[in-house]
């Protein structure tokens, strides 16, 4: 009838989508006694206003030897090898989900971790966010591989519309975000003779010969820092 505006919708929000794209980091290797590591790196994006009220994440430990030992994510009964397990964003250094750490009563192999503090993305916002963790001071853990997983985001309590209270369906992509293997080793650095100076005569007197020279690389894992060395001697007369 005149005066009547009729509105048909199939039944969905405006603003009800989160696109999340996975970033990295790449596969690479990465030290013991390492602190705030990414392991897992991606953006979120809204259509809308949205709360971020659950997400899960999970740790494995994905070495072929797949036994529980001291190379995987726990040391011993009472310390953990990775620590300090937290979301942040990246472009602001925020915390959005408080540290955790591996528990030694669970499992040896996987072990997932529920982020329930809420946060926030305005309409067509996009937050860059990285899970970082730390990791144990252990030499066990050489050659030991992680990944960290995202796991599916829920629809029923996982993000939630701002303007209409209710829980996001649409979610891009419905399945796990899994990050790329890392491998942990420990730092290291190799020394070799350089290939100057080489031998030679000089004259008695002469001050600032040249007498060796040494070449130092740093393992893949990470940088190192030398602060100290000890250098013995020989002189021989003939």
């Amino acid at each position: 009838s005149p005066g009547v505006v009729t509105t048909v919708t199939d039944g969905s929000a405006e603003g009800d989508q989160i696109i999340i794209a996975f970033t990295g980091p790449s596969s690479d290797d990465i030290a013991t006694n390492g602190r705030d590591i990414p392991v897992l790196d991606f953006t979120m994006v809204s259509e809308g206003n949205a709360e971020v009220r659950s997400l899960q994440f999970t740790l494995a430990a994905t070495s072929a030897d797949s036994t529980s030992d001291a190379d995987d994510l726990i040391n011993d009964t009472t310390r953990a090898n990775f620590t300090d397990i937290k979301l942040v964003d990246v472009d602001t250094g925020e915390t959005l989900c408080s540290s955790q750490d591996i528990s030694t009563a669970g499992s040896d192999l996987s072990q997932s971790f529920n982020c329930t503090e809420s946060f926030y993305i305005y309409a067509h916002e996009s937050r860059h966010m990285q899970v970082t963790l730390d990791i144990a001071n252990n030499s066990s853990l050489d050659g030991e591989e992680i990944i960290m997983t995202m796991t599916a985001i829920s629809t029923t309590e996982g993000i939630r519309n701002l303007i209409t209270g209710d829980y996001i369906t649409d979610i891009i992509p419905a399945t796990d975000i899994v990050g790329n293997p890392m491998t942990v080793y420990a730092p290291t650095v190799t020394v070799t003779l350089a290939s100057t100076p080489v031998s030679d005569t000089v004259v008695k007197g002469t001050q600032d010969v040249e007498a060796v020279g040494f070449s130092f690389t740093a393992g893949s894992s990470s940088d190192v820092t030398v602060t100290s060395l000890a250098i013995d001697s020989l002189f021989d007369e003939n």
